[in-house]
């Protein structure tokens, strides 16, 4: 007999099965809500506001964010935390391996020198589109308008 978490999977719209509890590991979950836990607007965060955000106390969150900065991915002044460049390195994974950027790309750019227009490709992810693939058409040196990889909107 096997016993299943209650929870499906974080993300709507993901078609994950259910997960059983022997295999769950609670840590990396909150390793990760710690990280995405950082936005524009929490650029830098104390412990405790980090805990807040992610619905864990200040000693917790303080010991996964030292295990974080341990690994790399994010640093410190002693009080106030910030995600360094190596949490990049989640996304480019899913870049590298992931074939429908590297299949589109050569499409786009064809697109894109055709038409003279920007195009983009994007996945869904939950309730947001990702941009993974984009093609930009030559601008003069003083426009620098072009996508972001990995991007996010609401559609």
């Amino acid at each position: 007999m096997t016993t299943e978490l209650a929870l499906r999977p974080p993300v709507v719209g993901i078609d994950a099965p259910a997960l059983d509890k022997k295999d769950w590991i609670a840590g990396l979950e909150k390793g990760l809500a710690l990280i995405e836990a950082f936005d524009d607007a929490h650029q830098r965060m104390t412990a405790s506001q980090a805990g807040e955000r992610c619905g864990m106390t200040r000693t917790a969150a303080r010991r996964y964010l030292l295990t974080l900065q341990y690994l790399g991915y994010v640093a410190s002044d002693g009080k106030l935390f910030w995600l360094t460049p190596r949490v990049l390195r989640i996304g480019q994974s899913y870049l590298e391996s992931a074939r429908l950027p590297r299949v589109v790309q050569p499409f786009l750019q064809r697109v894109t020198a055709g038409t003279q227009e920007i195009a983009y490709v994007s996945v869904l992810d939950g309730d947001e589109i990702v941009y993974i693939a984009g093609g930009c058409v030559p601008a003069p040196p003083a426009c620098d308008l072009c996508w972001q990889w990995c991007a996010r909107c609401r559609p």
